[in-house]
């Protein structure tokens, strides 16, 4: 990308920028079990990620949620998942409201007072 010239993309290309580069490489570390990589290419991501893309922000912070869960930090896929359920309920994504629902289910199996909060809080924003 930094070498690219001043052609103009193609429309199909045009979302392809940073944000979605550094998402694709989170994905592929996600997929290899590298959760770690994963979540800085993710946090990257975010930081990247233009405000107007609210479907994909939900996806990447359920990816990134899935990632620090992998890491045994509980609060902080609570944290965000309860960043990600208002975009997810906003754009009503199929693939996301599965995601939301799959790591909603994940997080239900830990005993912690941050879960609890979250139930509550996807149950009423996905009813």
């Amino acid at each position: 990308m930094s070498r690219a010239d001043e052609e103009p993309s193609p429309a199909w290309a045009s979302y392809f920028d940073h944000a979605e580069y550094s998402a694709q490489v989170a994905a592929c570390y996600l997929l290899m079990e590298r959760h770690q990589a994963s979540d800085r290419w993710l946090q990257q991501t975010l930081a990247l990620q233009p405000a107007e893309r609210s479907r994909d922000r939900a996806t990447y912070l359920i990816w990134r949620a899935d990632a620090v869960l992998n890491l045994g930090d509980v609060d902080h896929a609570c944290a965000l998942v309860t960043e990600a359920a208002p975009d997810v309920a906003g754009t009503r994504s199929v693939r996301n409201h599965r995601r939301l629902l799959d790591i909603h289910g994940r997080l239900m199996a830990h005993r912690h007072p941050a879960v609890n909060a979250l139930d509550e809080r996807v149950r009423s924003l996905l009813a």
